[in-house]
């Protein structure tokens, strides 16, 4: 059924059944903020998962509404976020960690750039589609009023 809802909604689904896992085991996690009890208990969470309900996992992952677009908006607002917190006057980088950040934002940058001109060709055909869609609607009319016309 995860696999189901991975071919309808893309990662979004992931995502969303993730959110909903740690919904669920919020209280176990929450008892020690130590990386090693994290690491640990998602771990040992293969165990607890198959205690669960699928159709209540799936439900509860509904609950959180996710979308492409969503998605998308919060890997803008991540990078702006980084890119803001590095131009801060007091904000101080080593060079790998610098060259790391800038490597990962061209990387985001390329993969934006890409997105956006491919939403460009996409909305350049739809476009097209309803322009000639108008003018053979233009024609029909002009035809119907040349026949009524007649009449």
């Amino acid at each position: 059924m995860i696999l189901d809802n991975f071919f309808l909604d893309d990662w979004v689904a992931v995502f969303r059944i993730s959110l909903a896992l740690l919904k669920k085991f919020k209280d176990d996690l929450m008892v020690s903020m130590d990386i090693a009890f994290v690491a640990q208990f998602f771990h040992s969470l293969k165990e607890k998962i198959e205690t669960i309900d699928i159709h209540e996992l799936l439900n509860d992952s509904l609950q959180f509404g996710l979308t492409i677009g969503g998605l998308k908006t919060l890997e803008h607002l991540y990078f702006i976020t980084q890119a803001q917190e590095r131009l801060a006057p007091d904000f101080k980088l080593d060079d790998a960690q610098e060259t790391h950040f800038v490597q990962s934002f061209k990387e985001y940058a390329k993969k934006t750039e890409v997105a956006i001109k491919r939403d460009i060709e996409s909305l350049k055909k739809k476009i097209l589609t309803v322009d000639n869609d108008l003018k053979k609607q233009s024609i029909i009319t002009s035809n119907n009023k040349k026949d009524f016309e007649s009449v």
